[in-house]
């Protein structure tokens, strides 16, 4: 039989929005406690297929509630996926049964020069036209602004030459003004930033 996904999390919606107050009256903290309660109950119970079926709800009643859509939340997992994907993880059999597995972490950010970490970002952006996109970004190093080997990289000449927020956002948006968003946009953010720049000194 087929249960459609999207069929299944509209008659969520209703019975939530009915039973415990609509997103705007309630968000999404009380699922993400509910969620906490249930999943212990699941650790408790693995055998009981319903005890999953709580936890899977409450993820996604309460991602309806912080304002994602069934297609948002579907893109994002699939994203999510491929960052987990992309992740370095520890021979299973050198954990124990019951505890749960981590990737490998750097000890700082940026990883190491033997074991460079590069850290992904999965956010929707909401656009001034009432849409929205899902995006996935690189955290450390993004290219964008330079990437880890350029040693023009934006975040190592603001440190360099010591210009502070202002004006290193300025540097930030000229750097990614044809990389990352409009470029026209990007310009006009770097200008504000550069008169506000201005204006403190001036006073």
């Amino acid at each position: 039989m087929n249960y459609p996904i999207n069929t299944l999390f509209d008659a969520l919606a209703i019975w939530s929005d009915k039973t415990f107050g609509t997103p705007a009256e309630r968000g999404p903290a009380g699922c993400m406690k509910h969620l906490q309660k249930e999943a212990q109950e699941a650790l408790e119970k693995p055998g009981d297929v319903m005890e999953y079926v709580d936890c899977l709800f409450l993820s996604l009643d309460g991602a309806r509630r912080a304002g994602f859509t069934i297609g948002e939340i579907i893109a994002a997992a699939w994203a999510k996926l491929a960052i987990l994907q992309d992740r370095e993880y520890p021979d299973p059999k050198t954990q124990p049964a019951d505890a749960f597995i981590e990737h490998i972490r750097s000890d700082r950010i940026g990883g190491t020069d033997s074991q460079p970490i590069i850290r992904t970002e999965v956010r929707m952006e909401h656009r001034i036209d009432g849409t929205t996109q899902l995006v996935t970004e690189q955290v450390d190093h993004p290219s964008h602004y330079g990437g880890a080997d350029d040693p023009f990289e934006v975040i190592k000449v603001i440190e360099a030459w010591d210009l502070g927020f202002s004006l290193g956002s300025a540097l930030k948006y000229i750097r990614r003004r044809r990389e990352k968003g409009d470029e026209l946009t990007n310009l006009k953010k770097a200008r504000w930033c550069i008169d506000r720049e201005i204006q403190r000194l001036s006073t």
